[in-house]
């Protein structure tokens, strides 16, 4: 189904947004001297698509694509500041200080383009989703949680910007489908990234402070993804009825359930 949408007084198509979105994140995030000595985080598409059809959905805000833009400049910030393990001294000095400086950077480039859009009661809303997923990394961290709630835990990191942004926009049908979708996405990446010798700069700082708990992580991955797949599954054949919901996440969840491993394979919707 092809999404259409005025934006700046022209038609565009979902793709055509996503696209221009990502431009306007490269030109952002474009510093002659950071560039050089920092890898920049990687731009989640999926979050781009889930925040342009919740936009579409509201309905309200001319100025979509530069929200979301500056939305997933914060993203980008806040991933920057993970690539920061304080207890990984192997990191060169200067690294850790131009990842802190990229991603005070990108958060500056977040508030700038909310204010000059004068998205002022937007800024105050997704403060308290940033204020909420900073705590919950902390917590992560720190390592004092039991299991069954590390779930609990990676759907309010992954996912609290977006559902601060879904509250503001009175999308609270949309937040269950948020958390669990990239959640799931969240623990499958860290299971083949750990599984394959390359730690990741989100868990890393966790594992080295408690190395017990990334051979806990990995034997038990594939149950936490079992069940954020079963809850997706389930949320999926109670939003067949709610086109705008179904519509958004079904494509990506059949794109992401086709990388699940073997013995999470399930027969779709």
């Amino acid at each position: 189904m092809e999404h259409l949408c005025f934006y700046g007084g022209r038609v565009m198509t979902l793709d055509g947004r996503i696209n221009q979105i990502k431009r306007q994140i490269n030109e952002r995030t474009q510093h002659p001297f950071l560039d050089r000595f920092i890898e920049k985080p990687d731009i989640d598409e999926d979050k781009i698509r889930i925040l342009a059809l919740m936009f579409e959905e509201n309905g309200e805000y001319g100025d979509a694509l530069q929200c979301i833009t500056a939305v997933m400049l914060m993203q980008m910030a806040l991933d920057m500041h993970d690539f920061v393990d304080n207890a990984d001294f192997s990191q060169p000095l200067r690294q850790r200080q131009l990842s802190v400086l990229a991603g005070d950077y990108y958060s500056s480039q977040y508030y700038c383009l909310l204010s000059e859009a004068g998205a002022f009661s937007m800024i105050r809303s997704l403060a308290r989703g940033i204020r909420l997923l900073n705590e919950e990394k902390v917590r992560l961290v720190q390592g004092t949680w039991q299991w069954p709630q590390f779930i609990h835990l990676i759907e309010k990191i992954e996912a609290s910007l977006i559902i601060a942004l879904a509250d503001f926009l009175h999308l609270s049908d949309w937040v269950p489908f948020i958390q669990s979708y990239f959640a799931y996405k969240r623990i499958l990446k860290e299971k083949n990234t750990w599984q394959s010798g390359r730690p990741s700069s989100f868990l890393r700082p966790l594992f080295h402070a408690d190395m017990v708990k990334k051979s806990e992580f990995l034997a038990r991955c594939d149950e936490f993804l079992l069940v954020l797949k079963e809850r997706l599954e389930a949320l999926m054949r109670q939003a067949s009825g709610n086109h705008h919901i179904f519509h958004a996440f079904d494509p990506i969840w059949k794109a992401q359930d086709e990388v699940a491993p073997n013995s999470l394979a399930g027969e779709g919707f």
